[in-house]
């Protein structure tokens, strides 16, 4: 344990003394102390949550972010308000930067690219209305109020990766790619794709897509 403790010793019983400040029944911050002690163990097979609460999201943004050169940056999405190529600046008044690293600090993962993932999760609950500034690809920024959506609108993007078939790649000129979308939301079955493995040889490339 002294060489895969990461330092949860120290987080404990600074944690401790934090609970006693919490206000009898703030479910949320003892949610958060929980999390940042599960952070310090540095494994992403560490979950918690409060199923007792009554801190339900009113919905969910329907969007998917990707971090590109350390920036929250939406790659799909389905809000009437939020576009493609959006980079998010701020969230409630917070500049995005702090608000990832605050809320990184309550999760555990093993990686910073999975921490990255579940703040986003979290990001995606909306409260109400969620305020954020958003940068385009023009540069131009502006600011807008979210309103909720709803599961079956946050479930039409996909949490990573995407929806597309797999096959040939049709959409340039001249491509002789084959595409194979290994998710098994989209191909369930690898029987086909095996069954054209001869003519996929004759391909010019394969995406594999994990």
């Amino acid at each position: 344990f002294d060489v895969v403790g990461r330092g949860i010793d120290d987080t404990l019983l600074s944690e401790w003394e934090l609970v006693d400040l919490i206000e009898d029944g703030d479910r949320v911050a003892m949610m958060h102390s929980l999390g940042r002690l599960m952070h310090s163990i540095h494994d992403g097979h560490g979950f918690y949550s409060d199923w007792a609460g009554t801190n339900w999201p009113d919905g969910y943004l329907g969007i998917q972010v990707e971090r590109i050169n350390d920036e929250p940056v939406v790659r799909q999405s389905v809000h009437p308000e939020i576009f493609e190529g959006d980079t998010i600046v701020e969230i409630e008044g917070q500049s995005a930067e702090n608000w990832y690293a605050d809320t990184m600090s309550r999760y555990s993962a093993s990686s910073e690219g999975y921490l990255f993932v579940q703040a986003t999760y979290e990001l995606t609950d909306v409260h109400g209305i969620k305020e954020l500034t958003l940068r385009s690809v023009d540069g131009m920024e502006r600011s807008i109020s979210a309103i909720p959506q709803s599961y079956d609108e946050y479930l039409q993007v996909p949490w990573g990766g995407t929806f597309q078939e797999s096959g040939w790649l049709t959409g340039v000129d001249g491509t002789n790619i084959f595409y194979v979308n290994m998710s098994n939301m989209v191909t369930p079955d690898m029987e086909p794709i095996i069954d054209q493995f001869d003519q996929i040889m004759e391909a010019d490339g394969v995406i594999l897509d994990m």
